[in-house]
């Protein structure tokens, strides 16, 4: 250091020295004293001088050396991890990772592959991709080095095994009668997109492991076995057999199926359903019940005259070259009366789980919320306060009103049903909004329904009440909201307990009871009645 009162100070390079192999270049001194060199090369114990002439405007220069003794630096341990347990095999990737015990500054990894037409690698850091292209043996070695530290790891011998292929004869199927097809349709699994069999394989029939000739008039099965392929070394073949199925004809089809007629009583024979269409066979008809048919299959469609279901099977009969099919499922058909059906419907709270929906729910406060679940009013849930769930059971009459029966998944119609709710008490069209949901206690694939499923169905508000289309009835939940207060609570619908017989109950104070209990809710079924002119 030069003293204080040196005056203005000037620097320069002298000549450096060194000792051993190392290197020196690109040195040199700024204005401010500070030296910079670029070293290489060298080893451990090498040194290098480099003189700062330092001038001053009252003082002798002064020379100062800067020496560099060269250090080895520290070996490090390098571990790679990612090489997989398991079999490795052509066209699989790999990717493994490098890391090392004490790591320095500006670090460097480089990997390479003992052989790189069987492991070739793309490298990323202390990362390193590799691709296995061809079957053999290579390892991969990573290296790391950084200002302080050096380190090598090399794996151990990784194998590239061969691809497993599989090469699958396809099925073939004839009827009796029919040529023989060429064995030449085969699938390969597993071959990878840019590779290609260098050799097809051979296929031929076989019978109990034995070369045959199919025969052609006689029904059987035949295996399809195929060998000799070949793809290369990188793959491994292995195969699959196919099937000739030789039938005895060809199944018949139905081309339009047969469809109920709507039919009203008019006191004549009338045809139940349209002429089905086939190819291959004739249609032919049968009466009989919702199980079976009982009378004898004809070509004749089967007639009726008297107002009440029927059930109208059907099957086609193959001609000499094509197989019989059996329909499994009856056609029903309604006559109804001259004025049109009739129907009318029981309600009553539901106090109780439906018999069909027994296996779904414990309880009717489940089935009240799962239905609830299903309804909004503009856009909101709606209070289980705010609903009535009961109990709704449909009867027909296909005579005028003389006589009914329970509705059936038969007798239910298939676009279905129109009715009329009133509105519970203490609401209004003007002022309320309202939302109806309906469970489901039958499976039909008629009627598109299925046990413990749920419709919601569009209400729209008429002067004499609610008017919506069910597919099927009970349970039956009623949701209301006033406009604005979405889910008013108000009115509640409280049921009150039946009398008991002899209780000396008023009998109108009890049907006033009823009626506020259940909000009035009656359901008015509106059947289109359709006359036809005899």
């Amino acid at each position: 250091k030069m003293p204080s009162d040196a005056g203005f100070l000037t620097y320069a390079k002298g000549t450096e020295s060194k000792t051993g192999s190392v290197t020196v270049s690109s040195w040199d001194v700024d204005s401010s004293g500070n030296a910079t060199a670029t070293i290489s090369g060298g080893a451990a114990g090498d040194t290098v001088t480099l003189p700062v002439i330092i001038s001053s405007t009252n003082y002798a220069d002064s020379t100062v050396n800067v020496v560099v003794t060269l250090r080895a630096k520290d070996k490090v341990g390098v571990m790679i991890t990612g090489i997989r347990p398991i079999a490795i095999e052509y066209g699989d990737t790999i990717v493994l990772s490098g890391s090392v015990q004490n790591s320095g500054t500006n670090e460097v990894w480089t990997w390479t592959s003992s052989d790189s037409e069987v492991l070739r690698i793309t490298p990323d850091g202390a990362n390193a991709t590799i691709e296995m292209m061809k079957v053999g043996t290579a390892t991969i070695t990573a290296s790391y080095v950084s200002d302080t530290s050096v380190g090598t790891f090399t794996t151990e011998s990784i194998t590239v095994h061969p691809k497993a292929i599989t090469i699958t004869a396809n099925n073939k199927n004839i009827y009796v009668g029919d040529a023989i097809p060429a064995p030449d349709d085969y699938k390969v699994e597993w071959l990878l997109n840019q590779d290609a069999l260098t050799t097809a394989p051979t296929l031929v029939y076989q019978k109990n492991g034995e070369a045959v000739t199919p025969d052609n008039t006689t029904a059987g099965t035949y295996d399809i076995v195929p060998s000799g392929a070949s793809a290369g070394n990188n793959y491994s073949i292995s195969y699959a057999k196919g099937t000739l199925t030789i039938s005895e004809k060809q199944p018949a089809t139905v081309t339009k199926a047969p469809e109920a007629k709507t039919l009203t009583y008019n006191g004549q024979d009338q045809a139940l359903v349209t002429a089905g269409e086939a190819t291959g066979g004739e249609i032919q008809y049968a009466l009989g019940t919702k199980d079976a048919a009982t009378e004898p299959y004809t070509s004749t469609i089967p007639s009726g005259t008297n107002v009440g279901t029927y059930y109208v099977w059907y099957k086609l009969i193959g001609d000499t070259n094509h197989l019989d099919l059996i329909v499994l499922r009856p056609i029903a058909v309604t006559i109804a009366a001259e004025g049109g059906s009739e129907s009318k419907i029981d309600q009553r709270p539901l106090n109780r789980v439906p018999e069909e929906l027994a296996g779904l729910y414990g309880n009717v406060e489940e089935i009240r919320q799962d239905m609830l679940l299903k309804v909004r009013i503009n856009g909101e849930p709606v209070r289980a306060e705010s609903t009535f769930l009961f109990d709704v059971a449909l009867q027909v009459s296909f005579d005028g009103g003389k006589t009914w029966q329970p509705a059936t998944e038969e007798n239910f119609p298939a676009e279905g049903l129109q009715v009329m709710l009133p509105y519970p008490a203490g609401t209004n069209r003007k002022d309320f909004d309202f939302a109806v949901s309906h469970m489901f206690t039958i499976t039909s694939t008629r009627l598109g329904t299925t046990v413990g499923g749920i419709e919601t169905p569009v209400v729209t508000k008429t002067e004499d009440g609610l008017l919506v289309v069910f597919r099927g009835l009970s349970p039956v939940l009623v949701s209301w909201a006033r406009k604005g207060e979405n889910s008013d609570p108000s009115p509640t619908v409280t049921p009150v307990p039946l009398p008991k017989t002899g209780d000396g109950a008023n009998p109108a104070l009890w049907l006033t009871l009823m009626i506020l209990g259940i909000g009035a809710v009656v359901f008015l079924l509106l059947s289109a009645r359709r006359k036809e002119d005899r």
